[in-house]
């Protein structure tokens, strides 16, 4: 049987056809207006329709949503609108059903994020099937009433902080808080005008409390590595490992196991190569003896190390500052390694530590000046990275020279008799030569 549809869908302009949330304050008729829909039934999770005459089933427990939906989901009844009331203790009563079935006492008992994860999905789950049952649905919500004591004190407080912001001059503070840019940096301005400080201060951990979804690949991820370790496995394996840990909840949804199989599978090629707490996921499919079939694994981060450009093998030249040892570069352990440099391997740098005696030496720097007639060549180094500095108003250059891109063998080092050692760290103030010529 074919799924793709040949002809459109009508619109649906009543009322009556759509899914529908009433939502207000208690006693302002909420109950009797659905009441008036045609057919109605009433899963009533509350008291409060005794002044109606309407048909009413009470819901105690979620246990008793569950029924009465399987009633009405047989068919075998002349009802043709269904009506919740009210939806906010039906939540309650299937946070109740969690905490009991998994035998805690909050929903955060179970991992930060996961229990509410679980009430959400049975929620949404009843929600989304009795949506597209073939009857009119009615959700009743009340509205919460805050009552907020000292309203006119507090209102002339705001407003006092308000004109003293803008007898200020209205500054706006740098603090930006995602898509609200403007809200932020008036009320971090105003904040900071009466001297309250720390605006946005703790939004890091506002940001990660709020990363629900990465939370749960951390779980997952910490699980797979506890049971599997780095070994290959098929989606279909991992699927049915986070049904047995009820992991990945949301993102695989209630479906089928091939419906969440097929979820799982398109996220996994979606985060591949990405890391949680320092487990990446990795595809193993070359590795695999399945031919055509999708695996993947897992391996410590720290397991990658020497890949690209960055890795601890290769030619010196291609590494970065933290990736140099005191093999490398005795003199230079500190600073890390400055490339290679034309004519000089890495390994006879420390060469250029050395002054000879009677030549200048500058404690701060270690620039040794003999003679700068034998300098060896050096790099270009580009002049936004070497010569801006705000402690020198000098322009620092560079000898002309290519940049190598390999070490040379010791054997094709030239050895010159009297030679600078030039730190390219160092952009002080050099007294100049008697010659008026900077080596």
């Amino acid at each position: 049987m074919p799924l793709l549809p040949t002809t459109k869908t009508q619109p649906k302009p009543a009322l009556a056809d759509l899914t529908v949330l009433v939502y207000g304050q208690t006693k302002i008729g909420k109950s009797t207006l659905c009441s008036n829909a045609d057919g109605t039934v009433f899963l009533a999770t509350e008291p409060g329709l005794n002044s109606l005459d309407v048909f009413q089933v009470p819901i105690l427990s979620w246990d008793d949503l569950l029924n009465a939906c399987a009633e009405i989901t047989d068919g075998k009844h002349p009802f043709k609108t269904v009506i919740i009331d009210t939806i906010d203790n039906a939540y309650k009563f299937c946070t109740d059903y969690i905490l009991k079935k998994f035998k805690i006492e909050h929903e955060s008992d179970l991992g930060y994020g996961k229990g509410y994860a679980i009430v959400n999905n049975e929620f949404q789950r009843v929600l989304t099937k009795l949506a597209f049952l073939p009857y009119d649905l009615f959700l009743v919500s009340h509205a919460k009433e805050i009552e907020v004591e000292n309203r006119s004190a507090l209102v002339s407080a705001i407003v006092t902080l308000i004109r003293a912001w803008m007898a200020a001059g209205k500054p706006l503070d740098r603090a930006r808080l995602g898509s609200f840019e403007r809200w932020s940096s008036v009320i971090g301005g105003i904040l900071k005008i009466a001297g309250v400080p720390g605006f946005l201060a703790n939004l890091d951990q506002l940001y990660e409390a709020a990363d629900v979804e990465g939370q749960a690949w951390r779980e997952f991820t910490a699980a797979w590595w506890q049971a599997f370790r780095g070994e290959p496995k098929k989606v279909s394996e991992l699927n049915q490992f986070c049904e047995e840990r009820e992991l990945m909840l949301r993102l695989r949804g209630d479906g089928s196991a091939r419906s969440q199989q097929t979820r799982l599978g398109s996220a996994l090629g979606s985060y591949r190569d990405r890391s949680f707490d320092g487990l990446r996921i990795l595809w193993a499919g070359a590795a695999s003896k399945h031919k055509g079939v999708a695996m993947y694994s897992l391996e410590t981060a720290d397991e990658s190390a020497g890949w690209g450009p960055w890795g601890p093998s290769g030619d010196l030249g291609d590494k970065g500052p933290h990736e140099s040892s005191a093999n490398d570069s005795g003199d230079y352990s500190l600073l890390g390694d400055l490339g290679d440099l034309e004519g000089v391997p890495p390994r006879v740098e420390t060469d250029f530590s050395q002054c000879s005696e009677g030549a200048q030496r500058d404690t701060r720097a270690h620039v040794c000046i003999e003679g700068g007639d034998n300098v060896p060549n050096v790099p270009k180094v580009p002049i936004s990275s070497a010569s801006d500095c705000s402690e020198s108003a000098d322009t620092v250059g560079t000898l002309e020279g290519k940049v190598p891109t390999t070490s040379p063998t010791a054997s094709e080092v030239p050895k010159p008799a009297n030679r600078a050692r030039v730190d390219l760290a160092d952009f002080t103030e050099r007294p100049m030569p008697p010659d008026g010529k900077r080596s």
